[in-house]
């Protein structure tokens, strides 16, 4: 048997595009960023008979998105003008999304109850109903051409495998189809039924597999060393696999011929996008649309590797999931959900002060009253599902106004008591590193998802890892890898573990990006890392937060005239941040 190596020979080319235009979510776009060819789209400067419909013009986006404290799934029907739909809510956490093959029913793996499970609903939110009952991480679930079955990744064999069920049975006739393989995750049925393509562990990276559907025999279909081959998705003729080919939750989207002769010769892939963070095949189309993180927001946009060509055909909330695509109008009488929704924010104009949180042990243990409530509440949380006290103790909270550090910024959020950073590390019994740093990439920034073990091993907390942690160069001063700040671990953790970063996002607090600034650049500058600090703005700008709790005599004693020119600050910046018209001059 031949494993064939892809080699990913493109030529990219830069196309002129114009930005697609911002707008809430729920309200698609259509800007065109380039010829997309195909028989639904005319060629440039073509005056066709009749205006051709797009192949994804009435189709319908599933996404899991914020709603309060929960997660969600809406969904947005591509091409008109309306807002999101709220299918289902009420669930902790959810995972990957997959419409049946005739876009009737919707399954995803998601977190209710203390337990993850694969669900299905109907496409008009009705019969909601579990397909998995099992006390271990079921997700990701991927459905058979016929509709019959749905194959599932489980972690009930101690480790994470792929499963198939029939729609119709019971936890209980669920079939492993790979027992003793190394984790397996992202399962893709092929449209003929013959086999289940996905992604697994291999000496420290992951690769494209296949297995017989039927169970049995596995095969390598695509593998890089060094590189993580992720996502893959068939055509809907089933004569091409797609996948994202890269690390730290995005990579370039590449699609390949697919051979299903395992004997096939080696196969050449081909570039679709340089960079994205997710993708879904246009239904019934041969197209791929990628998602990105732009400035707009989230992206979902058409790509054609042969024309070029690009065209936005919907924008996505911050913090969206990822997202299922399936032919049909949305179905009607749906509520409308305001996604990517969370806490509220404090009443504009208000002015809370400052409260003492005088059981947390930190120096300076202030923070913006308004905020204190949602920190107890995240605090709580974290301690019901970790088992110790995190935020109990933490390494920076508030900061007097007039503080100056090299390492950090004038105008920090700590300053308005809306930030706070976490310990550095947690320790369980005998020194057990208890918390996992996974890199990520977006939109050309490096942000650091932190996952803290969670009390309870049986599946009632958390959720496995599929990425392995990170190790800092500038905390080892080893030098492999520090041009690139560090390494990533060889070996994913097993377990179950907290996602902190997603639950303090639902309680209103975001993590920020590592600074990669002249001077302070976190692949060699500790300080310039960042992952630790979280913080709340609400929209708000710097000035109008510090207002919130100081008064303006306050803020100019500590931020008058002489030491905002003392630092050289433009004006711009300063408008920016909030400062009002003439506060040098009053100042």
């Amino acid at each position: 048997m031949n494993r064939s190596r892809v080699a990913v020979l493109a030529a990219v080319a830069t196309v002129a595009a114009s930005l697609a235009v911002a707008r809430p979510f729920g309200r698609p776009v259509e800007a065109p960023r380039g010829p997309v060819e195909g028989p639904s789209v005319p060629a440039r400067g073509a005056v066709p008979a009749a205006t051709p419909v797009p192949a994804w013009a009435g189709s319908l986006l599933a996404v899991p998105v914020s709603d309060g404290l929960a997660r969600a799934i809406a969904l947005l029907e591509v091409g008109r003008d309306a807002p999101a739909a709220r299918l289902v809510a009420g669930f902790e956490e959810i995972g990957r999304l997959a419409w049946s093959p005739d876009g009737g029913t919707l399954a995803f793996g998601a977190r209710r109850a203390a337990n993850w499970d694969v669900y299905l609903v109907g496409r008009d939110g009705a019969g909601l109903r579990r397909l998995t009952a099992h006390a271990a991480f079921d997700a990701w679930p991927a459905w058979s051409p016929d509709g019959r079955q749905v194959a599932f990744v489980s972690y009930r064999g101690g480790g994470l495998g792929l499963y198939r069920l029939p729609v119709g049975g019971a936890d209980a006739d669920a079939v492993p189809l790979t027992e003793g393989g190394g984790r397996a995750i992202e399962p893709a049925w092929s449209p003929d039924g013959a086999r289940i393509a996905f992604a697994s562990w291999h000496e420290g990276a992951y690769r494209l597999e296949a297995v017989d559907a039927a169970g049995g025999s596995r095969r390598v279909v695509a593998e890089d060393a060094g590189t993580d081959l992720r996502s893959p998705a068939w055509a809907p003729g089933g004569r091409r696999l797609a996948y994202l080919a890269g690390r730290y939750g995005s990579g370039r989207l590449v699609e390949m011929p697919w051979a299903a002769d395992p004997e096939a010769s080696v196969t050449e892939a081909t570039l679709v996008a340089v960079r994205a963070e997710g993708f879904a095949w246009v239904p019934g189309a041969e197209l791929l649309a990628a998602v990105t993180t732009e400035r707009a927001g989230r992206t979902v946009e058409v790509r054609d590797p042969a024309s070029l060509g690009r065209r936005t055909v919907a924008l996505l909330p911050p913090g969206a999931g990822d997202l299922a695509w399936t032919r049909g109008p949305a179905p009607i009488g749906l509520p409308p959900i305001a996604a990517g929704a969370q806490v509220a924010p404090a009443a504009t104009g208000a002015h809370p002060g400052m409260v003492l949180l005088a059981d947390v042990d930190v120096p300076g243990a202030r923070m913006n009253a308004a905020l204190a409530e949602d920190y107890a509440a995240l605090r709580a949380a974290v301690r019901a599902e970790v088992g110790v006290d995190f935020l109990g103790t933490l390494s920076d909270l508030w900061r007097p106004p007039g503080f100056s550090s090299s390492g950090s910024s004038f105008f920090s959020w700590h300053k308005a008591g809306r930030a706070f950073d976490t310990q550095m590390e947690l320790r369980g019994p005998g020194g057990r590193r208890d918390m996992v740093l996974v890199r990520e990439e977006a939109g050309g920034r490096t942000t650091w998802r932190m996952m803290l073990r969670a009390a309870a091993q049986d599946g009632s907390a958390g959720r496995p890892l599929v990425e392995p942690g990170w190790t800092f160069a500038a905390a080892t001063g080893e030098p492999e890898g520090a041009a690139d700040g560090g390494r990533r671990g060889g070996e994913v953790p097993e377990g179950y573990w907290v996602d902190f970063t997603a639950l303090a996002e639902r309680h209103g607090w975001r993590r920020i990006a590592s600074l990669t600034r002249p001077g302070l650049d976190w692949r060699r500058d500790w300080a310039a890392i960042e992952y630790w600090h979280y913080e709340r703005r609400d929209g708000l700008r710097w000035f109008d937060a510090m207002r919130e709790i100081y008064a303006d005599a306050e803020l100019a004693a500590e931020l008058g005239a002489d030491r905002l020119r003392a630092l050289d600050i433009p004006l711009d910046r300063l408008a920016r941040l909030g400062f009002p018209a003439g506060w040098l001059s009053e100042g």
